[in-house]
């Protein structure tokens, strides 16, 4: 298995994977909007080492940055924070050097600290069905990583599949009717596959054997921002991202959810990588590294009018999610001065770039309640 580690570096970062819509969270009833306090409206899920110079906890603040508050107090390092879609609950998971990575849910509050998984192999990559009843995840407690799915609860774990391949950064589709996920064989080559949540009608989307870097992936960053597919939000179209040789480079593509009309969106010197659909899915937001370092692209479903949302100012810009309401979109950023990743908010059209979090610290993966 590739070495795991717990430092993180842009280049690592970069292989891990995000993503959660809908809805719309109140303030919370203990902590009540002060006059000419508007931003009082989400609350946002992470994982910092501001406690622990090496290890990752999680934590919960505001959408303003407020009230930031620490949910777990142990040595584990945490990362990968998803809501449940009611907004109830936190799935996360541990990374660790000499011991199993299990799958971990929490109520928002920071209550019902709970191990799911308690197996041999290590347990990834968590995502939440629609409905919340259910978590898809990653798991190589069978000698190779596969997907799996339990009960909320962590009952009835299943196992999805079974092929020489690694199966990474499963998601269900917006309708909870399939599981998207993708593939990287022995020859260093990926495909995108939909199967359904009882391990039927397994179905390759791709076909093409898009062609993968020929390195060894850290097993704690691959990836929803690295090749990983993701469904518009109606559940029609599905949009990733492309290794090529020749020119060296990686592109976003679309293509529909059958895997028919494959289409490359994006032609450019510098990676375009992590595409996300908007809300609406009517635009496609992206980082690309066409600049001097990563910033924040839109473009529409053609391809057509690329520009930019954010200039990371000589730091990378890494998306993270919109806000359930569309309006904002979260984000991390090192720039150049701070050179320590930290959590910022902005307006869905690049207005009003805010840091919500500060120190001499590293936050990661920023999520919305939904």
């Amino acid at each position: 298995m590739p070495l795991k580690i717990i430092s993180f570096s842009m280049f690592t970062l970069l292989f891990w994977i995000l993503s959660c819509e809908n809805g719309d969270v109140p303030t919370d009833p203990e902590e009540p909007d002060e006059p000419g306090n508007t931003n009082i409206k989400y609350k946002i899920a992470f994982v910092s080492n501001r406690d622990m110079e090496y290890r990752y906890q999680l934590y919960t603040m505001y959408s303003d940055g407020s009230k930031q508050t620490r949910l777990t107090n142990d040595s584990i390092n945490y990362v990968h924070p998803r809501f449940s879609p009611d907004g109830t609950k936190i799935v996360f998971c541990s990374r660790m050097y000499d011991t199993n990575d299990e799958i971990y849910i929490i109520n928002s509050d920071g209550s019902n600290y709970t191990n799911l998984t308690k197996t041999a192999g290590n347990n990834n990559f968590p995502q939440f069905s629609p409905d919340g009843s259910k978590i898809v995840f990653t798991s190589d407690r069978d000698g190779n990583r596969e997907i799996y799915i339990m009960d909320v609860d962590g009952s009835n774990q299943i196992r999805l599949t079974n092929n020489p391949s690694l199966d990474h950064a499963p998601q269900f589709s917006p309708n909870g009717s399939r599981i998207l996920f993708y593939s990287i064989a022995d020859d260093w080559t990926y495909n995108i596959y939909t199967i359904d949540p009882d391990g039927g009608n397994l179905t390759n989307l791709t076909e093409i054997p898009y062609a993968h870097l020929p390195i060894e992936i850290d097993e704690q960053f691959d990836t929803n921002y690295w090749f990983s597919p993701h469904y518009s939000p109606d559940g029609s179209k599905i949009v990733f991202v492309s290794f090529s040789y020749s020119p060296l480079n990686n592109n976003i593509f679309i293509m529909n959810s059958d895997g028919s009309d494959q289409t490359q969106l994006t032609d450019t010197l510098g990676y375009n990588i992590n595409p996300r659909f908007t809300p609406d899915g009517s635009q496609i937001v992206f980082m690309t590294h066409r600049g001097r370092n990563y910033d924040i692209y839109t473009m529409d479903l053609e391809g057509k009018n690329q520009f930019p949302l954010y200039d990371s100012n000589y730091g990378h810009a890494v998306f993270s999610q919109f806000s359930p309401d569309g309006s904002k979109i979260l984000f991390m950023d090192d720039n150049i001065v701070l050179k320590q990743y930290k959590i910022y908010i902005m307006d869905s059209d690049g207005g009003n770039p805010t840091m919500l979090t500060s120190g001499s610290y590293q936050d990661y993966f920023p999520q919305f309640q939904p």
